[in-house]
């Protein structure tokens, strides 16, 4: 079968219009800070390297995308694609005279765009940092937190965490993006801080500093700080203080917090609790049914 007849199947069989253009790379502009990767493209990186080696011996595969404006042609998808092609143009001796372009539906808008950073990358995955930047600029175009969740699939406390990382101050946003920390342990220690990014800089690069010591190029939660973690406390008070941060005690319609050596009342419903978990209930159940049970008794 040849090329002309393979176009008049995929012609008759395709139920919407996808069309391929060639542009010269030359001509493809890229805007300023507007792609949320640190950086996109970095010779440096063994894998952005061997992206720009692959190019100059078989080109460009996978079509860039692009939108128009002011007569200019901008890329919204394949930034990295572009500056591996730019390079093995001029670094590799490759002789490119196009790379295949296709263009963003007609209706799409900044934010289509600006999320297409998420859904459309499937090369090499953006960073937590680089996620929060595409979070916190679909914020400032007018997306909730729950239409990002929605769009992206991803858990609201994710997006949530991300959103106040990149809030934090430099000082904490440059070692995750160094890789210095994760992201998670960052947004842990920024938590545990209430947000202070001062504070949790401080905590991370004491952290760093232990674990550069023993050869390791990332700190974890084992290098953070024994000496601020609270002194352990006694069983019996771990166990009362969890009760009424879950719970408390209930009496004549009043919240009150109550301690179990003041209050039989408090003791006979921790049984119910008890008897309950025992049978394999979560506490969460077996609170609920304890209180349950306990009120049907208080009407029988």
């Amino acid at each position: 079968m040849t090329a002309t007849s393979n176009q008049g199947v995929i012609k008759s069989l395709a139920v919407g219009r996808s069309d391929i253009y060639r542009m010269d790379p030359r001509d493809l502009h890229v805007k300023v800070d507007w792609n949320c990767r640190s950086v996109n493209f970095n010779p440096d990186d063994a894998e952005d390297l061997a992206l720009a080696e692959s190019i100059s011996q078989v080109g460009v595969k996978q079509a860039l995308t692009v939108y128009t404006e002011d007569g200019k042609a901008f890329i919204s998808d394949g930034h990295r694609r572009h500056g591996a092609t730019m390079y093995a143009i001029e670094h590799l001796g490759a002789e490119i005279k196009s790379v295949p372009v296709q263009t963003e539906d007609r209706y799409s808008s900044e934010a289509d765009r600006v999320f297409s950073q998420i859904v459309r990358n499937s090369g090499k995955p953006l960073t937590p940092i680089e996620q929060a930047r595409v979070f916190k600029r679909l914020i400032d175009l007018g997306w909730t937190e729950k239409d990002i969740q929605q769009k992206t699939g991803l858990a609201r406390q994710w997006i949530v965490e991300l959103l106040e990382l990149q809030a934090a101050p430099a000082a904490v946003t440059t070692l995750v993006a160094a890789g210095q920390v994760a992201a998670t342990l960052a947004m842990a220690t920024l938590k545990k801080h209430g947000g202070d990014g001062v504070k949790a800089a401080g905590d991370l690069t004491r952290a760093i500093d232990k674990a550069q010591a023993e050869g390791k190029k990332r700190a974890t939660a084992k290098h953070m700080d024994a000496g601020e973690k609270p002194k352990p406390l006694l069983g019996d008070t771990v166990r009362l203080d969890a009760l009424r941060d879950l719970c408390g005690y209930v009496e004549n319609g009043t919240h009150t917090s109550v301690s179990i050596s003041q209050d039989d009342a408090t003791r006979e419903w921790l049984v119910h609790v008890g008897k309950h978990f025992w049978t394999g209930k979560s506490l969460r159940d077996a609170i609920d049914n304890a209180t349950a049970s306990q009120a049907k008794e208080t009407e029988e």
